[in-house]
């Protein structure tokens, strides 16, 4: 082993937080490869593969440094003081091997020997313009082919991240493969700035028809790559689009600080208002006005400055993805026009097809079982009691119609006994959930059950079903004396047949449908809960059971049930609050009562008299572990038992 030594300037322009010492906290390590170029072959991977073989701390009597105990091989001497930066924020300066002077990595290469005078340049570490960073790679591209011509620029600015944020679906375009950030960015801006820690160049030479990546950061080219021209435009995911309708971008051009400041005066801060929680900008420069969006004319190049952000959905419980598209004159910078575009609901079998592609992929044999979709139609916070939304929302009538933002998908493969949780969102991709709760009753297997066939009615047309049945007349319906906070939708499909009524063949695969409403008296102050459950053949259509459980419509929408039932709570699972329904065919004393699985008495819910008709009760598990638990009803002479869920 040897040694590797040198001294250690610390000055540069970037402003910094003073410590005691310039020299306190400044680590030196040898990097086995170059942070700031990345070599993966595989888009997956989350970045270069990064190994530090040696590092020590600097000398803080004289701004020098020695590693010893390093090994034959090639090394990138890179330094950070930890005190004012570290490696995991966006750091104001690095030190780097730069002998030449050229704001460049270079390497050392330890071979039977000591090395010495490998000195550090700290150097300011901040986001690029575009015009930075081109000025950068037109010297290296210069070097390589002097026909190469700038045919296309990228960057990417993340304003507001998510703490665990891990790059995914929601970034609607794949070209940041072509460009990475090796540092996470905790300061968080909210206001776009133009710049990006690494820019994506393409330069193109036409005679020879070679395309090259370049890989541009603060500190210089970090990388050039061969690029396959036909992958470059599947990533730009513009139907139809050949290489041939590009031309190269103009030597001159408004620079990218100046097209975000624009991209705000049109539209850009307006989409950022809200609350909002992810919001990162890209920055796209192309010359091929025939393959711009409808709406959009141009006569040569132009800046795409693009917001995408993610929000929750109050009313649909889920995040969405919205994004907002703003076109400027490349040269000019003048304003071209905007797009936006916004996350459509669906239909359960609108998402089926990428639910089975992704589940037959994990295992081919796997089947269908179960589907699950709810959203919120109608909240008043003000007055809803979960406290979830923070605006005042209007009638969603896409999900009053059976279309959701997000479906949950249940499969199972029986050649290897493992149960698969997807999910589908707008974006119509499918995705590995790993909900673990179990819909299987106690007793109850997958082999018991028949999967889900193709050739079901879809979940708008349930609710359809539904809605002539009663459902519409259920959510109009509402006492002059109440208010409504809150009315909800749920729907599932597959073959539950442990809920099916008395006679009803347990093959049969249904859709049930549930509206859930909430509303407070006006006089008392107190809330009702009320539900309209419809239980439909999802093969035929037929409804095979209704039961509305109301008390407070002018109208009552039921008559009294020809027998005592105990119903299935909802939602199941829960938390921390679930409904549990019952009918009884005459006037009698009711006592619910809450068991764990050990048989022992958690609490009652109901001892008193009701009168024949709908009714429910409701538990509040707030205080409560997670677990099974039974509920048990006694009516007279009637006892009827369940099991409920309660996930914390």
């Amino acid at each position: 082993s040897q040694s590797v030594a040198g001294s250690i300037n610390t000055n540069t322009d970037a402003p910094s937080k003073s410590v005691e010492n310039e020299y306190d906290g400044v680590l030196v390590a040898l990097f086995t490869s170059n942070p700031f170029k990345d070599d993966r072959d595989d888009e997956e991977s989350e970045g270069p593969d990064i190994t530090i073989a040696r590092a020590t701390l600097a000398d803080t009597t004289n701004g020098t440094y020695s590693i010893t105990g390093v090994r034959d091989g090639e090394y990138f001497p890179l330094a950070i003081n930890l005190i004012k930066d570290s490696f995991g924020d966006t750091p104001s300066s690095i030190g780097i091997y730069d002998p030449e002077g050229d704001g460049t990595l270079n390497s050392i290469t330890v071979s039977g020997g000591n090395l010495t005078g490998i000195d550090i340049q700290f150097k300011s570490f901040a986001p690029i313009t575009a015009s930075a960073a081109v000025a950068l790679a037109n010297v290296v591209a210069t070097e390589l082919d002097p026909e190469l011509e700038l045919y296309f620029m990228f960057t990417e600015e993340d304003l507001i991240e998510y703490d665990d944020y891990n790059d995914g679906p929601q970034k609607n375009k794949e070209l940041k493969k072509y460009v990475s950030n090796h540092f996470k960015i905790n300061n968080q801006e909210s206001t776009p700035t133009g710049t990006g820690e690494e820019w994506g160049l393409l330069y193109y030479n036409s005679t020879t028809e070679v395309a090259l990546a370049f890989g541009v950061n603060p500190f210089g080219v970090g990388f050039v790559d061969t690029l396959d021209t036909q992958e470059f435009l599947e990533d730009l995911e513009i139907e139809g689009a050949t290489f041939d309708a590009f031309s190269p971008l103009p030597s001159t051009f408004f620079d990218s600080d100046s097209a975000a400041f624009v991209a705000e005066e049109n539209g850009g801060s307006e989409f950022r208002q809200g609350d909002i929680d992810f919001l990162y900008m890209e920055y796209i420069a192309i010359n091929a006005p025939s393959l711009l969006p409808e709406g959009i004319s141009a006569d040569g190049a132009v800046w795409a400055v693009i917001y995408a952000k993610e929000s929750f959905n109050d009313q649909t419980f889920n995040y969405e993805y919205q994004s907002f598209e703003v076109f400027l004159d490349f040269e000019d910078g003048s304003f071209l026009g905007s797009n936006i575009d916004r996350d459509e609901p669906f239909t359960a079998l609108d998402g089926r097809e990428a639910a089975d592609n992704l589940a037959t992929s994990f295992y081919p044999d796997n089947k269908l079982y179960f589907i699950n979709a709810q959203g919120n139609i109608f909240v008043d916070p003000e007055l809803d009691e979960q406290k979830k939304a923070t605006s005042n929302n209007e009638d969603n009538t896409d999900v009053a119609a059976g279309k959701f933002f997000h479906v949950d998908y249940r499969f199972y493969s029986e050649l290897n006994d493992v149960e698969t949780s997807l999910f589908v969102d707008a974006s119509g991709e499918a995705y590995y959930s790993g909900n673990t709760f179990t819909i299987l009753p106690e007793g109850v297997t997958y082999p018991d059950i028949e999967s889900i066939p193709e050739s079901i009615i879809d979940s708008d047309s349930a609710v359809a079903i539904a809605d002539a049945e009663g459902a519409a007349a259920f959510r109009n319906n509402l006492g002059s004396n109440f208010d409504l906070v809150r009315l909800d939708l749920e729907v599932q499909a597959g073959n539950r047949f442990w809920l099916h009524p008395e006679g009803v063949d347990s093959s049969v695969i249904t859709w049930t449908i549930r509206f859930l409403r909430t509303s407070i008296n006006k006089t008392t102050e107190a809330y009702e809960y009320e539900s309209a459950e419809y239980l439909i053949n999802a093969e035929t259509g037929a409804v095979i059971n209704a039961m509305v459980i109301t008390s407070n419509e002018d109208d009552p929408l039921s008559d009294i049930p020809d027998k005592t039932t105990l119903g299935q709570n909802y939602p199941n699972p829960f938390n921390p609050t679930t409904t549990i329904p019952f009918s009884l065919k005459e006037a009698v004393n009711v006592e619910i009562t809450i068991y764990n699985m050990l048989g022992q008495k958690v609490t009652s819910l109901v001892n008193e008299k009701y009168n024949a008709g709908n009714h429910f009760a409701t538990w509040d598990a707030t205080s409560m572990a997670s677990g099974m638990y039974i509920y048990r009803l006694k009516a007279g002479n009637v006892v009827k038992t369940k099991k409920l869920m309660l996930i914390k």
